[in-house]
Order: C-alpha cells, then structure tokens, then sequence
C-alpha cells in the first residue's frame, strides 16, 4: 500500500530499506535520501507504473534490494558521520545567534507566536472605530 503523506515519511522510507522492501517515493519523500531523484516519481501514474514493475520483476526487486542497502552504507552509516558530530554540535553553539539571525523562517514564527499581529490589527481597528 502505497504511503502517501504522513509524520515521519522519512522514517517509513528508512524502515521500508532497512526490512528490505524496495522503495517508491516522491521526490519530497527522496530529498536527502536519493541522489539526483533516484527511485522517484513525481507524478501518481509513473509512481504506480514503478511500483508494479518492481513488485512484478522479481531481478529488479534483488537489484532495488542490494542497491538500497549500499546507499544506506555509503551515505547513513554512523561511522561516517559520528566523527565530526561533536564539532558539528559545538559550531552550532557557538554560532547560535547568527544562525539565527540567517533563519527567516524561524524569526517569523517567532514574530507571530503570540499572535502579535492579530492583536495589531484589532488595536488598528478598535482605533478606527468611530466614537458613540
């Protein structure tokens, strides 16, 4: 059954290789995890056309198999990425306040996690309101 959408799409993809069942994704779903979209499909007819030769060639399920592990190797295996964490971490300490000042997104959800502008406007309005 094909996962759509969904918390944790990420997660059913990783669980999807590591229980050695080959995957079909959106791109959205691959971003991070394939190279250059990879085993995507960006539209519903050639996600469901993937999915059926996959399932139905059984050559082509070993292959999908055997590739998805040596990504999971190349690219996710802690021993790649486990030497340089404490820097990694210990730079983002340090540099907090401008990685934050460079977060556009972040900065606006905090300017509107109060409703600071719902509340401007009904003070813009309550003002404009003609005295009785």
């Amino acid at each position: 059954m094909p996962l759509r959408f969904g918390a944790g799409l990420k997660g059913k993809v990783f669980d999807g290789f590591l229980s050695g069942t080959p995957t079909v994704m959106s791109p959205i779903a691959g971003e991070g995890i394939v190279v250059d979209n990879a085993w995507t499909c960006a539209d519903p007819d050639s996600f469901a056309q993937a999915a059926v030769e996959l399932y139905s060639d059984p050559d082509l399920w070993r292959t999908r198999q055997s590739a998805e592990r040596v990504l999971c190797r190349n690219r996710f295996d802690s021993k790649h990425w486990m030497p340089g964490l404490n820097e990694t971490i210990q730079q983002a300490l340090e540099n907090r306040a401008v990685n934050r000042e460079r977060n556009f997104i972040g900065r606006m959800l905090r300017h509107h996690h109060h409703r600071s502008t719902e509340f401007m406007s009904r003070w813009i309005e309550a003002k404009n309101k003609p005295l009785k």
